[in-house]
């Protein structure tokens, strides 16, 4: 604690309030402003218990009943010392944030009553409990104290687990196990995620992304943070690492809101942001990473950052259409943009016979014995065709012939899926540890071939 005295202004109009609020409670029994509080409860790793109670709507009594508590002698009191408080006073009724965020906190009043009506809140009884006021109390100071800004940037990820509570990424950059209270308090705290709670209690993982920032008084500061903006941050950095797990191993994982959470201070509350990459739910396939894949999924994110940096247009073009064919609904779609993304990797404007050369060289690239090359050969042949064939408004042939078996038109573009997969992982690895790009690799492979 910082300011002793501050704090017994604070605290003594606080008490006196409490004393005045008790008073008038009972006075208006069940006259008193009401509101329905919903209560959140993880029953099991899939289920939620839900019921809604009838509290006392402290935010509507306080602000009924404000001209009442500033007659107050203590409330004169706090006031006057908030104002000329060397660090309280100048961060209200200002503009107070980062050099990309800017929000208003209003005048020191509504900071007595935010202390007041937390305090009302979290008690169950209108009786002052002086411990959890302390707590209160210094979680304020300390916010206007610091020099920097925490924001906490939060996703659910949906259809993933892993064996481990947390894998770091980056400094600040993290997947982590979402902890059941975690689940509990944001499904019963914020009504603005009221429509996604059944979203969140079927996650058992998050990305997270820490933001610590400069804190701006008055008006946004010209430094070398300028420009940064830490919520576009976050994104790009939950997107890339879906892409980098979805291109580890097969499973439609994604995410699409997010909670900005302010680590040091609950004054600013919790907002909510929808990520727009896709759709409000993903429906398919589950990923599990074992503790076993993580050195190798590391590796891969460690080089799939390289490839991103060098913005090696081929690639990340690959990479983006194998995406948007995982969260395609209808076969037919993926399979056209998982050819999209072969056609990215391996071929040129001016290649002629593109279904021979590109079976040619995927199987060549992937295949590491003449019996596998021929049979991604004719895998990729097939699909190929099957290619045409819709984008010319046929329909794909349902059952397959291939190795003496029929396989099924969704299983064959599965195997299409999994050595576009393959493919890319390995221009990857050798763009990032040789300092290659794209076409250098191609042309090598095709002078392999010829030799």
């Amino acid at each position: 604690m910082r300011d002793i005295e501050l704090h017994k202004q604070i605290k003594l109009f606080c008490e006196e309030s409490f004393e005045y609020v008790t008073r008038l409670v009972s006075k208006l029994g069940d006259k008193a402003p009401t509101r329905i509080a919903e209560k959140f409860l993880i029953v099991d790793d899939h289920t939620t218990s839900h019921y809604q109670d009838t509290v006392i709507d402290w935010s509507r009594l306080i602000f009924n009943i404000e001209k009442d508590l500033q007659k107050f002698d203590s409330y004169k009191k706090a006031t006057n010392s908030l104002n000329n408080h060397e660090i309280f006073g100048k961060q209200l009724n200002t503009l107070v944030g980062t050099s990309s965020s800017m929000r208003r906190l209003d005048t020191n009043e509504f900071l007595l009553q935010f202390f007041l009506i937390s305090l009302l809140i979290e008690s169950d009884k209108t009786v002052f409990e002086e411990e959890k006021f302390k707590r209160l109390y210094e979680n304020t100071e300390n916010w206007f104290y610091s020099e920097t800004l925490r924001i906490r940037y939060f996703a659910p990820i949906s259809n993933f687990s892993m064996e481990q509570d947390r894998l770091e990424l980056d400094p600040g950059f993290a997947i982590i196990r979402i902890k059941k209270k975690e689940k509990e308090k944001l499904m019963s705290t914020s009504s603005a995620f009221h429509s996604t709670f059944q979203i969140l209690t079927s996650k058992e993982y998050a990305f997270e992304f820490i933001a610590e920032q400069k804190k701006c008084i008055g008006e946004r500061t010209k430094n070398a943070e300028e420009g940064l903006n830490p919520e576009k941050t976050a994104k790009s950095w939950f997107r890339n690492a879906c892409f980098a797990l979805r291109l580890f191993k097969s499973g439609l994982i994604g995410f699409n809101h997010i909670w900005i959470i302010d680590t040091n201070w609950d004054f600013s509350g919790i907002q909510s942001t929808s990520s727009n990459l896709g759709p409000s739910e993903y429906m398919g396939d589950h990923m599990t990473i074992s503790v076993k894949e993580v050195p190798a999924f590391l590796e891969l994110w460690q080089r799939y950052k390289k490839i991103s940096q060098r913005r090696l247009k081929k690639i990340l073009n690959s990479i983006a259409r194998l995406n948007f064919g995982t969260e395609r609904n209808r076969h037919e779609d993926k399979l056209i943009d998982y050819f999209v993304a072969f056609e990215s990797l391996f071929l040129s404007k001016k290649d002629p016979e593109l279904r021979y050369r590109l079976s040619l060289l995927t199987s060549h690239w992937v295949g590491s014995t003449s019996s596998e090359r021929k049979k991604i050969f004719r895998i990729i042949k097939i699909g190929y065709d099957q290619r045409s064939t819709i984008v010319h408004g046929g329909d794909p042939e349902q059952l397959i012939s291939f190795d003496g078996a029929n396989i099924t038109f969704a299983e064959h573009t599965k195997l299409v899926e999994d050595y576009l997969r393959l493919s890319i992982k390995k221009f990857i690895a050798e763009c990032a540890d040789n300092n290659k790009n794209e076409v250098q690799l191609v042309e090598e492979l095709q002078d392999r071939i010829l030799e």
